[in-house]
């Protein structure tokens, strides 16, 4: 019998066993990196939800305030409202782009006045929020 064959098989069932644990460490990084994949779009609709849920509850506070609640609330806007009888804004055509913890919300602000006379006015102003995630929410950083 000859003394190489033995060995060689012995060879070719060590780097066998090394072929398999190869494929299967392959297979198993690979399915870390979907199970990682399927988490951060998980993660990023449930931002998206939450940020769709932010906006509509901007346009259901907005709707609720009136033109006493702003006045009192912010008191520097008084000379803008001197002649408005009433206010309105409602945001339209709303579309939230969220990069990690921060987040771009792009809409139309629709706003209805009628100042003191009764006369009516309507704007559609493009409006961009800049908002920032805190541990106790969203916050507006800026307005554009």
């Amino acid at each position: 019998m000859n003394p190489v064959g033995p060995t060689l098989l012995a060879a070719l069932f060590i780097l066998s066993i090394f072929v398999v644990f190869h494929q299967w460490s392959k297979r198993q990084e690979a399915k870390a990196r979907v199970a990682s994949a399927e988490a951060e779009a998980s993660q990023a609709q449930s931002r998206a939800v939450e940020m769709e849920r932010l906006a509509e509850l901007g346009q259901a506070l907005g709707r609720s305030l009136d033109l006493e609640a702003i006045r009192r609330a912010f008191p520097s806007v008084n000379a803008n409202f001197r002649d408005v009888k009433t206010y309105e804004i409602e945001l339209v055509d709303t579309q939230v782009d969220l990069q990690g913890d921060r987040a771009t919300v792009t809409c139309k602000r629709f706003v209805r006045q009628t100042n003191r006379s009764g006369r009516p006015n309507e704007n559609t102003i493009p409006t961009v929020f800049s908002l920032r995630r805190a541990p106790s929410g969203w916050i507006i950083e800026g307005v554009r």
